[in-house]
């Protein structure tokens, strides 16, 4: 996705946004409205969002419905959550699938530049610590789930009493890259 200047931005007609009246949410093309879904899971304008993308491009609408089950396991007494951040070959719920090259460049660069989490792309920290994070070196069982080769696995720590409430009520099922990428289009 092709990040945009203040210029093209100016340049876009207001329905060119998922919430025009705002000129928030641009959703001029396929990639940013794969964004616009992303950044608005979870927060208020989600519902809005969704309609205004599904409304321009129907066959997101399908892809949505999908729903990628990726279980995490609880270890109550140390208030660690672990997890599948991102799996090989496996298609998520905005249509996209990375390799596992990609998969491990995505988490080396996420220990090296960030190792920060938020609940529900919020982008308030949260205070949940990375106390593990690997590449599973080749097919392996975890709590009972099978795990490929090439996987990105995560363990946090959540120290934040509400999230850890989240978490054990299961509102919080998962982890999220909220990653931006450019999309290859193969023919």
């Amino acid at each position: 996705m092709a990040e945009l200047d203040a210029a093209t931005r100016n340049a876009l007609s207001a329905s060119d946004f998922a919430l025009p009246s705002t000129r928030s949410y641009p959703i001029h093309d396929l990639s940013h409205a794969r964004y616009a879904l992303d950044q608005a899971s979870g927060r208020p304008e989600e519902a809005t969002v969704k309609a205004a993308v599904y409304k321009r491009y129907p066959a997101l609408a399908q892809t949505a419905k999908c729903e990628i089950v990726v279980p995490i396991w609880k270890h109550d007494a140390a208030q660690i959550v672990y997890g599948v951040v991102l799996t090989p070959g496996v298609t998520d719920s905005q249509g996209d699938d990375a390799s596992a090259q990609e998969i491990e460049k995505a988490a080396h660069r996420y220990l090296v530049e960030s190792r920060k989490h938020d609940v529900q792309h919020s982008g308030t920290p949260a205070d949940v610590n990375t106390v593990e994070s690997y590449i599973a070196p080749q097919d392996l069982t975890l709590f009972g789930q099978k795990v490929l080769k090439g996987s990105w696995v995560m363990a946090t720590h959540i120290a934040d009493p509400d999230v850890w409430q989240r978490v054990q009520k299961d509102d919080l099922t998962g982890y999220s890259i909220a990653g931006t990428a450019i999309r290859e289009v193969l023919a």
